[in-house]
């Protein structure tokens, strides 16, 4: 099998669990709200936030959280502009 034809895990994650919509790791909404994971993590917890779609953990070692796109954008688009950027 040529190196091409290989599938990332993150990959399969991202389609077997999106229910139509690819998902999107918790890193990279980090990055398109262009805030850093521990204001974003607070945010979360303190407005409500929607809860990933999949979590993954491997003995707690390396930790994966999947969610879906849309419905981060729209929570975040909710949020007033001086606590997105606070």
């Amino acid at each position: 099998m040529a190196r091409s034809q290989f599938v990332r895990g993150d990959e399969i994650m991202r389609v077997k669990h999106g229910g139509g919509e690819p998902l999107r790791t918790f890193t990279e909404m980090c990055e398109e709200f262009g805030v850093d994971r521990m204001r974003l993590v607070r945010l979360l917890g303190a407005h409500g936030g929607p809860a990933p779609k999949v979590n993954r953990s491997n003995r707690s070692i390396c930790a994966n959280s999947w969610y879906s796109p849309r419905e981060m954008r729209k929570w975040w688009s909710a949020l007033p502009e001086r606590i997105r950027h606070g």
